[in-house]
């Protein structure tokens, strides 16, 4: 929220290039430093393209249908599958688990960061997790109903 939404989609490269995690971190807790609103979330966006007469339209969460999109071509369809966790921005790291933002990225309600959460219930809570779990729901289902019409 602070910073505009950055680092979004170049927060592998947010250090610039040929950086890794711990610049990336260094990058984001000096521009940091004097914000006391540190709340943050991670985002996951899993789109999947198919024949727009295969993909089912039943509403399930965290999914949107898409039938109109320059990128689709003509009689493709997409389903996007979305995911997103909240938390805070530490000032400092804590944890060796995980990658990435994890040891500064305080789940609130584990009372940790991601880095100090077990790889199990972190892909419970993560937005990775949320946003392929309602793939896979979506997969499940699409396969039900092909199976029905057989």
């Amino acid at each position: 929220e602070a910073l505009g939404g950055r680092p979004g989609v170049h927060s592998a490269r947010y250090a610039g290039p040929g950086h890794d995690h711990e610049k990336n971190i260094q990058k984001l807790l000096w521009e940091l430093a004097l914000v006391k609103d540190r709340r943050a979330s991670f985002v996951c966006t899993a789109v999947l393209v198919g024949p727009r007469a295969e993909l089912p339209h039943q509403s399930l969460p965290n999914l949107t249908r898409v039938e109109e999109h320059p990128a689709l071509p003509p009689g493709m369809a997409a389903v996007v599958a979305t995911g997103e966790v909240w938390g805070l921005i530490t000032e400092a790291p804590s944890g060796t688990g995980g990658f990435g933002y994890d040891p500064v990225f305080y789940h609130e309600g584990e009372r940790a960061t991601f880095a100090e959460i077990p790889q199990s219930r972190k892909n419970e809570l993560s937005h990775r997790g949320q946003a392929f779990r309602a793939l896979r729901a979506f997969l499940e289902l699409a396969a039900k109903l092909h199976d029905h019409r057989g």
